[in-house]
């Protein structure tokens, strides 16, 4: 339950070990809980929200004339 509410709400650790404390086992530690979260390929917030997709510069087939040229 932990690691789906993780990827989904995209929660800190900090809240996400309230809601595990207060719905799974209130005695989990916030260092076994990153551990777990670690595990399993969710520990770094970061890498879980969406990057920037635009692309930095616009490509151009050869031969085709640049804007404003």
């Amino acid at each position: 339950m932990a690691i789906v509410r993780r990827k989904t709400l995209l929660v800190s650790i900090v809240d996400l070990l309230a809601v595990v404390r207060e719905f799974l086992n209130p005695e989990v530690s916030r260092s076994g809980l990153d551990r777990c979260l670690r595990r399993h390929g969710v520990g770094n917030l970061r890498d879980l929200q969406a990057k920037d997709p635009r692309p930095k510069h616009k490509a151009y087939e050869p031969g085709y004339p640049l804007p404003g040229r």
